[in-house]
């Protein structure tokens, strides 16, 4: 009866080793899975703040914030660490929290994805903001001013043909040909003031052409500062 006795007490004991080993080996699982869901949890979570709020992204992470866990971005305008106390699953295991460029509440912030979007909205943002090459015509202002030219070309070549041909043919008559010689010439000199005018006022369209090159420039990077302005604002103050 001794040696069933003694037996049975040993079995009973091996059962609750065993039980117990068991339970060691749950209990280490359920450690190890702990461990893993809170690592994940330390890796830095993206937030982004709900609208009726001024500034930009929430980055909480559950230890101190340092130079690698802030995913590349500039220098905050604001830095807090805050301590998160919330019931939220996610959230739960954040214990500071640095905001981005203005201090609020953390319990009022969103979850969001946020490397992957936040990557398709620059790339999405450059393609968008290339640069605006302008270029200004070389043409003048008034496209009748090299018709004028040619015509004045031809016509000094003209009179000039008419002088000598005149000349040529009228031996007899000096007096004559010297008229239309000096004729020739004066609308010759006529023709090159005209020339010089001319001349004078491409060099002020030129001027003013490249004055409005200008201004058009300037417009064009102020709207587009303001273009990205606008997208800042509507980025941060998205929900």
């Amino acid at each position: 009866m001794l040696t069933e006795d003694s037996e049975q007490q040993q079995q009973q004991q091996q059962e609750q080793e065993q039980q117990q080993q068991q339970k060691q080996q749950q209990q280490q699982q359920q450690q190890q899975q702990q461990q893993q869901q809170q690592q994940k949890q330390q890796q830095s979570i993206e937030l982004h703040l709900p609208r009726g709020f001024l500034g930009g992204s929430v980055l909480a992470t559950r230890e101190a914030a340092a130079a690698s866990a802030l995913l590349g971005l500039q220098t905050p305008l604001t830095s807090m660490l805050l301590l998160l106390r919330c019931c939220c699953g996610a959230a739960a295991a954040v214990s500071h929290v640095v905001i981005w460029g203005v201090c609020t509440h953390p319990r009022a912030a969103v979850l969001k994805k946020g490397k992957r979007q936040q990557q398709q909205q620059q790339q999405q943002q450059q393609q968008q903001q290339q640069e605006l090459h302008f270029s200004v015509s070389s043409l003048p202002l008034d496209p009748q001013q090299d018709e004028l030219r040619q015509q004045h070309k031809e016509f000094i070549a003209s009179a000039a043909a008419a002088a000598a041909a005149a000349a040529v043919d009228d031996d007899g008559s000096k007096e004559s040909a010297a008229a239309d010689y000096v004729a020739a010439a004066a609308a010759a000199a006529a023709s090159t003031a005209k020339q010089q005018a001319a001349a004078k006022e491409q060099q002020q369209h030129q001027k003013i052409r490249a004055q409005l090159a200008a201004l058009l420039q300037q417009t064009t990077a102020a709207d587009e500062l303001q273009q990205q302005r606008k997208l800042q604002q509507q980025h941060r103050r998205a929900p």
